[in-house]
C-alpha cells in the first residue's frame, strides 16, 4: 500500500514538474551564444527583409549594433533610447528622413549620448540623432559617466567558442531555484 501512494506520488510530482523542466532544457540550449545568434538573426533579415527580434530577449545591443552597420549607408536618422522608442518609425517623422530605431532594452541616457557622439564622429551622413529622454523610467536621473562605446562592425571569426555543458549540468540548472522561480514569472505574465 505505501509502495503503490508513494509510487503514484512521484509519478504526480514527476508529470507536474516534467513540463516547466522541459522548457527551462529548451531554453537553456537557447540561451548559448548571443553573437553567434545575432549574427544569424541579422543575416536572415538582410537576406529576407524579415521582421525578427535579438535572439535573446533584453540583450539586444549586439543585433541592433550589426543592423545598424548594415544600414548606415541607406539612413540619416537614428533613434536612440531605451524600449520605450521602440514604436518609432519613419511615419513618424518628416519627409527624407531615413531612419534606423537604434533604441535597445534598458538602454539609459548617458549609453544614448555616447552612441550619438559615435556616430556624430564615424557617421557623418547620420544628421539627425534623435534621443529618448525617459523621465518616466528615471533614466535621466541616473548619475554617471558617459561610457566609451564602439559602435564599429563586428568581426564574426572573432566570436568565441560557445561553451558546452554536460546534460546533467544543463539538467541541474533546468530544476534550479532561479530557472524555475523565471520561468514562473514569465508564465504568469
Amino acid at each position: 500500500m505505501h509502495k503503490r501512494y508513494l509510487l503514484w506520488l512521484v509519478l504526480l510530482c514527476s508529470l507536474t514538474l516534467l513540463p516547466a523542466i522541459a522548457l527551462n532544457w529548451i531554453l537553456l540550449k537557447n540561451e548559448g551564444n548571443v553573437e553567434a545568434m545575432s549574427f544569424a538573426a541579422s543575416d536572415w533579415q538582410q537576406q529576407t527583409h524579415g521582421i525578427t527580434y535579438s535572439p535573446t530577449m533584453g540583450n539586444n545591443g549586439f543585433f541592433k549594433t550589426l543592423r545598424l552597420n548594415d544600414r548606415l549607408p541607406e539612413v540619416n536618422t537614428v533613434v536612440m533610447g531605451a524600449s520605450t522608442a521602440f514604436t518609432i518609425d519613419n511615419d513618424m517623422l518628416p519627409l527624407g528622413w531615413k531612419l534606423y530605431n537604434y533604441s535597445q532594452s534598458g538602454s539609459p541616457l548617458r549609453a544614448s549620448i555616447a552612441q550619438a557622439e559615435y556616430l556624430a564622429e564615424h557617421a557623418p551622413q547620420i544628421r539627425q540623432h534623435i534621443i529618448m529622454l525617459d523621465w518616466v523610467i528615471d533614466f535621466i536621473y541616473q548619475p554617471g559617466e558617459i561610457p566609451p562605446v564602439n559602435l564599429a562592425p563586428a568581426d564574426r571569426n572573432a566570436i568565441p567558442a560557445p561553451t558546452t555543458h554536460s546534460p546533467l549540468d544543463t539538467l541541474k540548472e533546468a530544476v534550479s531555484y532561479p530557472r524555475m522561480a523565471k520561468l514562473w514569472q514569465v508564465l504568469r505574465s
